[in-house]
């Protein structure tokens, strides 16, 4: 239903189906929407659960600027994004 929504709506995924929306911020910010928490997180790696699976972020000198229910906003030198869909698949 929500993405029949969505189509006819015209509206993007992030909003009705409370998909993830990264955003990357010239080379040292990524904003992160829709997540549901962080599952792990290190200097080198932050792992963020969101609908559907986990997302894995890794980079240096990796910080938390802001977190809130509705966003994450990390900071440092970023070398990689990788979904991970859920466990089983």
């Amino acid at each position: 239903m929500r993405n029949w929504a969505s189509r006819w709506l015209d509206m993007p995924a992030d909003v009705t189906n409370e998909a993830p929306r990264v955003e990357m911020i010239g080379l040292c910010t990524i904003r992160v929407e829709n997540h549901r928490g962080i599952v792990r997180f290190t200097g080198n790696q932050v792992t963020l659960k969101i609908k559907g699976g986990s997302l894995e972020i890794d980079g240096k000198d990796l910080k938390i600027r802001k977190i809130d229910a509705d966003q994450v906003i990390l900071e440092g030198t970023f070398r990689g994004l990788r979904y991970a869909g859920p466990e089983g698949e």
